[in-house]
């Protein structure tokens, strides 16, 4: 991105339709792709691709898969009131 595109991407909106699918759904040279990995999002409304070294897109890959896993994991509570009676009964 340039200058101009950081500064959008910082302060303005961002849209991005399935950023986790188009991550995950890159490949590198070695698994066929064209060795030129990017995702699409909407800057201010404007659509800009945004391109990733293949070592990149496979570190962002790699976080993606581990966010997930650590979110399957964090056990949901139930609301406080459901969980604990009150101390006068």
């Amino acid at each position: 991105m340039n200058p101009k595109q950081k500064a959008k991407f910082q302060h303005g909106t961002v849209e991005c339709q399935d950023i986790a699918h188009q991550i995950h759904s890159q490949k590198t040279i070695q698994e066929g792709g064209q060795g030129k990995p990017l995702i699409r999002v909407k800057l201010v409304g404007v659509l800009v691709p945004i391109n990733f070294s293949e070592r990149h897109l496979i570190e962002v890959q790699e976080l993606l898969i581990l966010a997930t896993e650590s979110a399957k994991m964090v056990p949901r509570f139930e609301k406080e009131s459901e969980t604990h009676s009150s101390p006068n009964g």
